[in-house]
Parts: C-alpha cells; sequence; structure tokens
C-alpha cells in the first residue's frame, strides 16, 4: 500500500478584497473597512511611497492650521514707544536661582497695569505703543546689579524695547525681598544719554510670599513702589517724544506718590532736572533752569554719592553761568569744575551710566564758554579740543572692540561737533567741515539736519555758494522727513539769505 500522504494542518490565509484604490497622479491610498493592521499591510503592498506622501500631505495641512490657528509669539517691538517687563528673577538668600511663580506674577501684573495706565491716559493719540509682559520678554539673570544690567541691555537691544522693567525677588520667609530695576536703551533715547542705562528704584523692598496679588492695606510701600514705577514708565513714554511738559507732569506726580518710602526717588528728582533742561535747550529758553538745579539738589539729598545727578547740576551751573557772554560768571563755571570732579571720583557708579565721558565732554562745554566769555588765563580752545578728543577717542576705542560704544554715539556726535566749531574759530574751514561730517553720520535724527545746515555755513563762509546751497537742501530734506516744521523755516531761510 503506498504510503498515505501528509495532510497540512496549515490553514490557508484569507483572501484580501481588492478594494484598494489608487486615484490620480498623487497615489492617494483609499482603504476598506479594515482592521488597522490589515490596512497598514494593505498600503505596503503597494511600497513605501504612498505611506510617505500621505504623512506628507498630512503634515502639510498640520502645519497650515497651526499657522493660522496658533498664536505666533513676536520676536522684536515694533511701535514707536515699547515697554517690556521681563519675568523677575527668583533667588534664594545665598543668591542661587530658584523656581517658583512668585516672579511671573508679579512682573505680569506690572505689564498689565502698565497697558491699563497707558490706555486710560489715551498714549495711543500721542504716540504708539507695545506693553509685553514676562512670557514675551522672558528673565533677566544675574546675581549682581551689573550682571543683570549688562544682560537688560543685551535684552532690550534684541527685542527693540526703549524700557525693560526687571529685577529680583530674593525668598527668605519673612525677610523675602523684592529689587526693582529698569534699563533705558540708548538706541531709542538717543539723545538723551542723561537718563540712558540702568536704574534702580531704591532699596530692596519687603515683600509677602507667595505672592498673590497687591494688597494695598498688607503691602502698601510696594504698591507704592509699583505706582511711581508706573508714573515714570508713562514720563518716559512722553520724554521719548520731547514732549516734556507732559513728561514733568508723571514725573511729578511719581516724585508726590505717598505711598513710595525709604530710597529711590533719586531717581525721578534726576527725571524731573532733565526735562527741564532738555524743555529749555528745545525752546531756548532757560527760565527753568533754576527749577532743574533745585530737583538736582532734591536728588542729591536722597543720594549724596549719585553721579548723575552731579553731572546734572554741573551743567545747569555753567550753563547759568554763560547765559550772559558779556557778564560770565566766572565763579559759576569753577562750582560746575568741582562737581564734575566729584562725580569722576566716585566709586560704584553704573557702567552704563558713562560718567567718566561725560566728564570729559562738560569739561569740553565749560572751556569753550570760558573761551566765548572772553577768559584769557589760558587756551581755552586748546583745552577744549583735548576733552573733546578724549569723547571720540573712547568711541572710536570701543567701537573697534565691540564694547558697547553705541551707548557714547550721542555724545560723540556733538563732541564731533565742537571739533569742527574749533578748527572754525582757528581759521581751518576744511578741516570744520569734516568734523562735523563725521558728526552727521553718528547723530540723531534731528541733529543730522542741525549739523548739515552748519556745513551749509562753513561753505557760506569760505565763499563756495553751490556747496552751501546743496548742504542747505540736504538739511531742508531732512527736516521734511522728520516733519520738523520749526527747523526747516530756519533752513529755508539760510538757503533764502544765501540766494
Amino acid at each position: 500500500m503506498p504510503p498515505r500522504k501528509k495532510t497540512s494542518t496549515r490553514k490557508p490565509e484569507p483572501q484580501v478584497e481588492n478594494n484598494i484604490q489608487i486615484e490620480g497622479s498623487d497615489n492617494v491610498v483609499a482603504a476598506g473597512n479594515k482592521s488597522f493592521a490589515a490596512n497598514v499591510k494593505i498600503i505596503f503592498q503597494g511600497g513605501w511611497k504612498p505611506f510617505a506622501v500621505v504623512l506628507a500631505a498630512v503634515a502639510v495641512l498640520l502645519s497650515v492650521i497651526l499657522w493660522y490657528v496658533v498664536p505666533r509669539k513676536e520676536i522684536m517691538m515694533t511701535k514707536q514707544f515699547n515697554v517690556a517687563v521681563a519675568e523677575f528673577l527668583t533667588q534664594d538668600a545665598n543668591g542661587k536661582k530658584i523656581s517658583g511663580n512668585d516672579g511671573n506674577l508679579l512682573s505680569s501684573y506690572i505689564s498689565q497695569e502698565i497697558g491699563t495706565q497707558f490706555a486710560a491716559m489715551e498714549l495711543e493719540k500721542s504716540i504708539s505703543y507695545q506693553v509685553w509682559g514676562p512670557d514675551e520678554t522672558g528673565t533677566v539673570a544675574g546675581n549682581t546689579p551689573e550682571k543683570r544690567a549688562a544682560a537688560a541691555e543685551v535684552l532690550a537691544k534684541k527685542i527693540n524695547a526703549y524700557i525693560l522693567i526687571y529685577g529680583v525677588i530674593v525668598t527668605d520667609g519673612e525677610k523675602s525681598k523684592f529689587q526693582p530695576e529698569f534699563y533705558v536703551n540708548h538706541a531709542s533715547f538717543r539723545d538723551a544719554s542723561e537718563i540712558t542705562g540702568s536704574h534702580e528704584i531704591g532699596r530692596e523692598l519687603a515683600l509677602t510670599l507667595p505672592f498673590n496679588g497687591i494688597q494695598g492695606a498688607e503691602n502698601p510701600a510696594l504698591v507704592g513702589r509699583v505706582r511711581a514705577l508706573n508714573l515714570i514708565t508713562m514720563g518716559l513714554a512722553y520724554y521719548s517724544v520731547d514732549k516734556f511738559d507732559n513728561a514733568l507732569t508723571y514725573f511729578q506726580n511719581a516724585s508726590e506718590e505717598e505711598d513710595w518710602v525709604g530710597s529711590g526717588r533719586e531717581v525721578v528728582y534726576l527725571l524731573i532736572g532733565n526735562a527741564y533742561v532738555r524743555k529749555d535747550s528745545q525752546t531756548q529758553n532757560f527760565s527753568d533752569l533754576p527749577l532743574a538745579e533745585q530737583n538736582y539738589q532734591l536728588a542729591l539729598e536722597n543720594n549724596a554719592d549719585y553721579g548723575r545727578a552731579m553731572i546734572g547740576k554741573a551743567n545747569v551751573l555753567y550753563l547759568q553761568a554763560g547765559l550772559d557772554k558779556n557778564n560770565c560768571d566766572l565763579a559759576g563755571f569753577d562750582r560746575a569744575s568741582v562737581l564734575l570732579d566729584r562725580a569722576l571720583g566716585l566709586s560704584d557708579q553704573p557702567a552704563s551710566a558713562n560718567i567718566e565721558t561725560k566728564v570729559h565732554f562738560y569739561r569740553g562745554q565749560i572751556a569753550l564758554l570760558r573761551d566765548a566769555c572772553h577768559q584769557t588765563n589760558q587756551d581755552w580752545l586748546a583745552a577744549a579740543q583735548d576733552e573733546f578728543t578724549w569723547v571720540t577717542g573712547q568711541y572710536e576705542s570701543r567701537k573697534q572692540s565691540s564694547g558697547g560704544y553705541e551707548s557714547l554715539q550721542s555724545l560723540t556726535s556733538h563732541a564731533y561737533a565742537r571739533l569742527g566749531y574749533i578748527a572754525y574759530k582757528r581759521g581751518d574751514t576744511d578741516a570744520s567741515i569734516g568734523w562735523l561730517e563725521k558728526s552727521v553720520e553718528i547723530a540723531s535724527p534731528y541733529y543730522q539736519g542741525f549739523y548739515t545746515s552748519m556745513i551749509g555755513d562753513m561753505y557760506a563762509s569760505a565763499g563756495k555758494k553751490d556747496q552751501a546751497v546743496q548742504a542747505y537742501d540736504d538739511a531742508i530734506a531732512i527736516a521734511e522727513k522728520n516733519a520738523d516744521s520749526l527747523s526747516l523755516k530756519t533752513y529755508q531761510a539760510k538757503l533764502d539769505a544765501l540766494k
């Protein structure tokens, strides 16, 4: 009997229904009602390419949905006046960074208050603005005020913030404290080197943690400090567009804040003094100089080693001393010089205040005024030239080493112009024009026009009418671009007189 054949026990595989459709040139795969495993198997029967195409199509669709639905985080502020409030750094008593929500909550509260106040004062009618909270701004790190100031400068430039508010919370149980700080971006206040850089709003302030909002009854000092900070910020908004009367209103309200106790008021007194000086310089009516001096003195009474206020007061003293060129107050020049020397000798001044550079610049200013007042006990033009050359040398040295030269740009543009004036006084018109051209290259928009018109004056004095006409035309074009009707009228008058 032949051997029996073995019967296979393996069950035949079920036949897959032929319901796969590949339609169109995109090879879109459509499967029927199958299990997930069966559908995957069906897809791969046609190779890996159809599956890859499907995934790519899904990815594109999701990207489009996310682009239109999910809000995108801005990387730079774009308005005329930009305020950013960074998340306050939270540290323990040893300076070690710790996690927690207190820094974010407090900074969010301040940014919301600033936004609310800007809306209430209808700031948008005068200047477009933007306010960022901690989620958009990030954190300013650093264990010391100097390190935080350096980090604030970098961040302010990166996001184009005019004012960057930051600070540190020290968590230490019942001894917890808060140190508010702010940074004024020199790139945004190019004609206001007297206020740019880092500032502290007083010493560390006691703070109850965890932070659950500001309750006036529980934290009156904190309420007062935050209100003052908000008012200062509002004043700076107007300061940035040369509306000094409006700025003074908010600065003075900050100085009168009843719940702002202890130190820190020297900052707002400084700002008030600066606003008076800038207002008088704008109108060439120096009747407010005594008020400026009074506020600088108040700042020094609050902080005797406040270098910015010393320089501000010295500025007022020499301006007052030289108002009447036929009857100059030589003792006033001396008092101003003594204050500048004191400021130069101070330690622990913030690097962003540029105390040394400002001292050399204002020494040069005093020397020019002594020469204009016909003080002949030494060559004051040579003394002025030495001081302004020091300023320009500092700027050029920093620029070559990429070491924070931008903060000196405003002073340096004025120093170049004064070197041009000195060359003109010595009869060297070509050198004078060269210095003024260097000034125009880095000057603010207003002074680009002002110093360009001075180039026209130099050409006119040298009898070079065609070059003078071109310079005046350029100055007029700059004034038109800046919508500066007063300067436009002045430059047009110079051009008409020449023709």
